[in-house]
């Protein structure tokens, strides 16, 4: 159930592109930002555990990625980025109870609305809210 290093990379190419928008120190060093993410490799992440979900139907991850600099700005030629991913991962349809069925369409929801509402909310009202920079949906579970 946990996030490998690989998958953390998959996930950091599909985050990055928002953060370093939102985030970037540069604008204008937006086309350099694609090379560098697509150049990601599992070396690049750090995956730590921060904790369970509601009904151990997950967990919250931290990743942690260096890219190189695209200037010289950075003293150490490296930029490092953070970013918080949770993986909601409930039951197999067959064995869910009541409870779990409930919580999982709880899930389902939050993701809609992070989607869907949020970026409107965070753009157009200022809410102080996660920023969405990737929602993804789908699995094995969902038989």
């Amino acid at each position: 159930m946990g996030i490998n290093r690989k998958e953390a990379a998959r996930l950091a190419r599909k985050c990055l592109p928002k953060i370093l928008e939102l985030w970037g120190d540069n604008a204008s060093e937006s086309n350099n930002h694609n090379d560098r993410i697509q150049a990601l490799s599992e070396n690049d992440v750090v995956v730590k555990s921060l904790c369970r979900l509601w009904a151990g139907m997950g967990y919250i991850y931290q990743i942690t990625v260096q890219l190189p600099s695209p200037s010289t700005s950075s003293s150490s030629g490296m930029e490092t980025y953070h970013f918080i991913v949770k993986r909601v991962v409930p039951p197999s349809k067959k064995s869910r109870s009541m409870g779990d069925e409930r919580k999982t369409i709880s899930y389902l929801l939050e993701a809609k609305i992070y989607e869907n509402i949020a970026p409107s909310l965070i753009e157009d009202h200022g809410l102080s809210i996660p920023i969405p920079y990737y929602v993804e949906r789908g699995g094995a579970n969902d038989d």
